[in-house]
């Protein structure tokens, strides 16, 4: 996934997610250029077999682990990475991808 446009307050992503296992929280890494570190945020409350719709702004996405580094805001959207903790072969469907200015 690719934007080109530099993240400001209106970049918004939205997306649909269903664990096909116990996935009960999602970590949604955004690659910085600009930090030379992934921005982060965390996607809870999933029910296995249900679909989530996810809708947040670009720049609520933060620095490190912990989320309390700088955002993404001047950035751009170079690459999307989902990861969860699960058993081996669970899966996330991930669908209705979404970048909106």
């Amino acid at each position: 996934m690719c934007c080109r446009a530099a993240v400001d307050e209106s970049t918004t992503l939205r997306f649909q997610l269903r664990p096909l296992g116990d996935a009960r929280e999602v970590h949604m890494l955004v690659w910085s250029k600009k930090h030379k570190d992934h921005c982060r945020f965390t996607i809870g409350g999933l029910k296995k077999n249900e679909w989530t719709r996810v809708e947040f702004r670009a720049i609520e996405a933060r620095v490190g682990w912990a989320r309390t580094g700088p955002s993404l805001e001047g950035d751009v959207l170079d690459n999307l990475k989902l990861v969860f903790a699960g058993q081996p072969g669970d899966r996330v469907l991930l669908d209705d991808v979404e970048v909106c200015r």
